[in-house]
């Protein structure tokens, strides 16, 4: 690779020196190579440098790809830079990314690792404006139900609705957040006559984990049961018990509370 970056480097230089006379006024692949020797250079420039690189070649030179946008999400978990990680989530959902379920994965997953602590103000809402249009998409596709409009439906799976409810949550928007996380609940979404919930795919554990210290941290019950709700349907290996616990303790719940949730419990044993 770092050969191959040498040699990129060489390539480039030659074809943007002043003094290379001979030289063409376009290479007849430059959209290949600068495509190419952009994603040597994801892996290898600080983030400062790669973060300019990107935006002067990206739209203007190379397309937006998926390997491109997967990569660079990658990097971007591993080093979080706010403003480059909107540019390639807005590019990626210029370029129809949204719609493909692993790129869409990625981008939900690097926005639920940010460390919001570390943000500006100004910077937090410009994720939670991002995030709620992301969300706006997803649930535009999925409900794309009439007959001449069926072949563009991307149906939410489990963890896309359990996922957006944590974002949105994290962001502020709880209760946009807690009213989607009902979707997994909701039978008709799933095997009404126009559903627009996969019937695969499952919550992730972690997520379902976060979504249920949402709600306990506020002293939730309703939200918080809600969750247990869940993890019994799509998870029924789990054992419960530890849930109902932390419900009790946290949530100064009723005696008909505590009744309904023990006995919700042993149902489900």
């Amino acid at each position: 690779a770092a050969n191959n970056r040498m040699v990129a480097d060489r390539i480039e230089a030659l074809y943007k020196s002043d003094k290379n006379n001979a030289q063409l006024p376009a290479f007849t692949d430059e959209s290949l190579f600068y495509s190419q020797y952009l994603m040597l250079l994801v892996k290898q420039l600080p983030m400062e440098e790669l973060d300019i690189r990107y935006r002067a070649l990206v739209p203007r030179v190379v397309g937006v790809n998926r390997s491109l946008t997967v990569a660079m999400i990658h990097r971007l978990q591993a080093t979080q830079r706010w403003s480059l990680l909107r540019r390639v989530i807005e590019d990626g959902i210029a370029a129809r990314h949204m719609t493909d379920l692993r790129v869409s994965a990625l981008m939900r997953s690097v926005l639920l690792s940010l460390k919001l602590q570390e943000m500006t103000i100004e910077e937090r809402e410009e994720c939670a404006e991002l995030i709620r249009r992301m969300v706006d998409i997803w649930l535009e596709f999925s409900n794309f139900t009439t007959p001449n409009a069926l072949r563009l439906q991307q149906k939410l799976t489990p963890s896309t609705i359990s996922e957006c409810s944590l974002l949105l949550i994290k962001m502020g928007d709880r209760e946009r957040g807690w009213d989607i996380l009902k979707l997994l609940l909701d039978e008709n979404a799933r095997s009404g006559e126009t559903p627009t919930v996969t019937e695969f795919g499952y919550p992730q554990p972690s997520v379902m984990r976060s979504l249920m210290e949402e709600a306990l941290q506020y002293g939730d019950w309703l939200n918080a049961s809600q969750c247990l709700n869940i993890i019994a349907l799509y998870s029924p290996q789990t054992e419960l018990g530890p849930f109902v616990e932390q419900i009790i303790q946290r949530c100064k719940v009723t005696a008909l509370q505590k009744r309904i949730l023990d006995n919700f419990v042993r149902l489900h044993q």
